[in-house]
């Protein structure tokens, strides 16, 4: 059985980290009062210059090339931190968001999915647009009640409540005959009668 020594980080290494930290802030600070986004953008590179693994500084650049719709360069972004942090919801979520606004729906979905996997619930309102987008009506169904579930009080569960109802009035029935309504699920009809 042998020992781990863990040694503490030499004091240039310590120095370098609360660099990074103090300019990542700096960064937050300068955002939070509306800066430009070139000073804001300055600090975060500056901070990758030091530690280019820096997760918080690839993500929230990534966010502001996202805003600034140069959807190529955030997606670089987000995968430098997915590489960082494979296990970082928000970046894979952020990715899936950036794929979509790309159009690359299929690899969209694949990352929304493992936002959710990884505990970001904000994926499945994406998710649930994305199904909607492509008529996959169950589906989105799924994601909006999921979304509900895990966010049930804000304004955007209202948003997904109304999405969810206007779902089930598009598909879900239609009257046939003054006894009858015909019932599509993905495709599938069931005959209900009505009166009994």
């Amino acid at each position: 059985m042998g020992i781990l020594i863990i040694m503490p980080p030499d004091g240039r290494q310590r120095r370098r980290e609360n660099l990074v930290e103090r300019l990542f802030c700096r960064a937050l600070d300068l955002d939070g009062f509306g800066q430009s986004e070139e000073r804001v953008m300055f600090y975060y590179e500056k901070a990758l210059r030091l530690c280019p693994e820096h997760l918080m500084s690839l993500v929230n650049l990534g966010t502001i090339y996202f805003g600034r719709r140069q959807f190529v360069v955030a997606l670089e972004y987000y995968d430098r931190a997915i590489q960082t942090n494979p296990y970082y919801g928000l970046a894979h979520f952020n990715y899936a968001s950036t794929l979509d606004e790309l159009g690359r729906r299929e690899e969209a979905l694949t990352s929304y999915q493992q936002a959710i996997y990884l505990g970001h619930t904000d994926a499945y309102y994406n998710l649930a647009l994305l199904y909607q987008g492509t008529k996959r009506w169950m589906e989105a169904v799924a994601c909006w009640q999921a979304y509900i579930k895990a966010d049930p009080l804000s304004m955007w569960a209202v948003v997904a409540r109304r999405e969810l109802q206007l779902i089930r009035g598009k598909i879900l029935v239609k009257p046939v005959l003054s006894e009858t309504a015909e019932v599509q699920f993905g495709g599938c009809n069931e005959i209900r009668f009505g009166k009994k």
